[in-house]
């Protein structure tokens, strides 16, 4: 059996309000703004994990995916292109991270608990998060994210429920 090579999987978190905005966590390691993404449980789908990681993170619930334009409505989510990036471990190794990020819409089922991982969340329209994350994982999003469509007509007919 091949060795599953996407170690992480996330959501880039949206709500119109009327305008599209994106759901960023503080990370406390690093004082960073991030996406919510996080590993696999065994036997869990991506969906699956995106909404235990989102929930846990965020406390939102995912409502919608984003499907790939070239399928139908009743087919899956379509993820966005790999996130491939390398980090410096403690001990000087170099490690490959892969994360699948998905684009979904949101809801708050309730206040931000502070888990340990995540210090605080905000809301941000596509700009401000451009400005907020750094590095490969803005340069991410800006090639990803930044580059769909996100007018009424198509969320409303490109949006489907996992």
């Amino acid at each position: 059996m091949a060795k599953e090579k996407h170690c992480t999987v996330g959501l880039v978190p949206l709500r119109f309000q009327p305008h599209p905005e994106v759901l960023l966590i503080l990370r406390r390691k690093d004082q960073r703004y991030g996406l919510p993404k996080g590993h696999r449980q065994p036997g869990e789908s991506d969906a699956d994990t995106i909404r235990r990681e989102l929930r846990e993170e965020t406390g939102c619930e995912a409502d919608l995916f984003l499907s790939s334009p070239w399928v139908s409505t009743c087919e899956a989510a379509q993820p966005l292109p790999d996130f491939q990036r390398t980090s410096i471990k403690a001990n000087g190794k170099a490690k490959a991270k892969v994360t699948r990020y998905y684009v979904g819409t949101v809801h708050s089922v309730g206040p931000f608990t502070d888990t340990g991982e995540v210090q605080a969340t905000l809301w941000v329209s596509l700009d401000q998060a451009r400005t907020l994350l750094q590095g490969p994982e803005r340069d991410y999003f800006e090639s990803c994210v930044m580059s769909l469509d996100l007018t009424p007509a198509v969320v409303s007919s490109r949006f489907i429920s996992l």
